[in-house]
């Protein structure tokens, strides 16, 4: 019997990280850049969870929420420049509403 897989799925943005679309409650995350725009990064995300990101564990997807940006490491405060942080998220192995 496989394991089911984890997703990433969008709850709300609560800073200014750059959507490749509009996404809505319960969307999947389709990809993710960090160093996008500068450090300031990008996500797409898809309402089709065949087309979504998995992961096999729930830390390998709170790495990716949790990646640092290469291009610009730091804030201007001095924090770790974590850019999908600002966007509050669910990870779940659940694919119907949350």
């Amino acid at each position: 019997m496989s394991e089911l897989p984890y997703y990433i799925r969008f709850v709300e943005r609560r800073g200014n990280i750059s959507f490749g679309n509009n996404p809505r409650r319960g969307a999947f995350l389709q990809a993710f850049d960090a160093d996008y725009h500068n450090g300031g990064g990008m996500i797409w995300w898809t309402d089709e969870p065949t087309k979504a990101l998995t992961f096999k564990t729930q830390g390998e997807a709170i790495e990716v929420w949790q990646m640092q940006s290469i291009v610009k490491p730091r804030r201007s405060d001095g924090k770790p420049n974590k850019p999908f942080t600002s966007c509050t998220v669910e990870i779940t192995q659940k694919i119907g509403p949350l």
